[in-house]
C-alpha cells in the first residue's frame, strides 16, 4: 500500500486481502492522513486505487476497498486464540516500502496479551492492547502485513516494533515485533464492512482539513511516514492549543482565503 499525504508526503504499508472483490485489511496508521491510496497486488502485478471503507482509531484497524478489483485470492485466516509462546511464525510485508515481492522473515511468538504505548508523530501516546509479540524482524512498511504460522494461516497483523524502550517503526529491523491478533482484527473489519459505526469505529473516508498543526511542546508537526515513525514539521512556540503551521493548497478540502 502506497499513500500520498498532505504536502506531497509519501508513506508505505502492507495489506491483507479479505475478499475477492477487493476489500483489504490494514492498520489505521497506514492510511491515516492519506489524500490518495494506491495498492499493488504482487501475485497479479496489478495496481488499484483505494478508498477507505472505515477505520478504528483505538485498535489501529482499517479496511480499504480497491476500485475495479475482482478475482483476488483472499488470505487463509487462522484462529489466533490457538497461538502460544514458541509458535513459529513468519512476518510478511512491504519492508521499507520497496514494493515487488513481499519480504518474509522468520521467528516465533515470544509473548501474548501485551499492552504497549506507541511513540511517534502519527499516533503519540496511543495504547494498543492484547497484542502478540514475536521475534521475526520487521521494518518500516511492514505495518498491516500478515503474521502467519507454519501452515500459512494468518494469525495476526503486524503493527509496531520495539526500539530502545519505545514502540514504533524505524529505519532498521527490529526482532521485537507486535501484531494485532487476527481474531480481533477480523471482528473489527466485519463491523466496519457492515456499516455500523461505534464508539471507536468510523465508517467512510477519514476527514482531512488539509492543514498541518503542531502541539505545543512538541518538536514537530503531525506528519506521515512508515508505520509509527516519520514526520515533518516545525518547532512550535510555547502556546496553548494546536497551532496551524502550514496549509496545503491543492489537497481536496484545503482552501486558502
Amino acid at each position: 500500500i502506497d499513500t500520498t499525504l498532505g504536502g506531497d508526503g509519501r508513506a508505505a504499508g502492507t495489506g491483507i486481502v479479505l475478499t475477492s472483490g477487493g476489500l483489504i485489511l490494514t492498520n489505521n496508521h497506514v492510511i491515516a492522513d492519506a489524500t490518495s491510496i494506491s495498492v499493488s497486488v504482487p501475485s497479479t502485478g496489478q495496481s488499484y486505487s483505494g478508498t477507505v471503507v472505515g477505520y478504528d482509531l483505538v485498535d489501529d484497524v482499517a479496511v480499504v476497498r480497491l476500485k475495479g478489483a475482482s478475482g483476488l485470492k483472499p488470505a487463509n485466516f487462522g484462529n489466533s486464540s490457538s497461538l502460544s509462546v514458541g509458535t513459529p511464525v513468519v512476518a510478511i510485508g512491504n519492508a521499507l516500502g520497496q514494493g515487488g515481492t513481499p519480504a518474509a522473515t522468520e521467528g516465533s511468538v515470544t509473548a501474548l496479551n501485551q499492552d504497549i504505548t506507541v511513540q511517534g508523530e502519527i499516533s503519540p501516546g496511543e495504547t494498543l492492547k492484547n497484542l502478540v509479540q514475536f521475534s521475526a524482524p520487521i521494518q518500516p512498511g511492514d505495518s498491516g502485513g500478515p503474521l502467519v504460522n507454519a501452515q500459512g494461516q494468518v494469525m495476526g497483523m503486524d503493527t509496531a516494533a520495539a526500539f530502545d524502550n519505545s514502540f514504533r517503526f524505524q529505519d532498521a529491523p527490529s526482532n521485537a515485533g507486535f501484531a494485532i491478533p487476527i481474531n480481533t482484527a477480523l471482528s473489527i473489519a466485519r463491523q466496519i464492512t457492515s456499516g455500523k459505526g461505534g464508539a471507536n469505529i468510523n465508517t467512510g473516508p477519514r476527514p482531512l482539513l488539509g492543514i498541518e498543526v503542531s502541539d505545543p511542546g512538541s518538536s514537530s508537526g503531525f506528519g506521515g511516514g512508515f508505520g509509527f515513525g516519520g514526520g515533518f514539521g516545525q518547532t512550535a512556540p510555547s502556546t496553548s492549543g494546536a497551532e496551524v503551521i502550514q496549509v496545503y493548497l491543492h489537497d481536496p478540502v484545503a482552501q486558502v482565503t
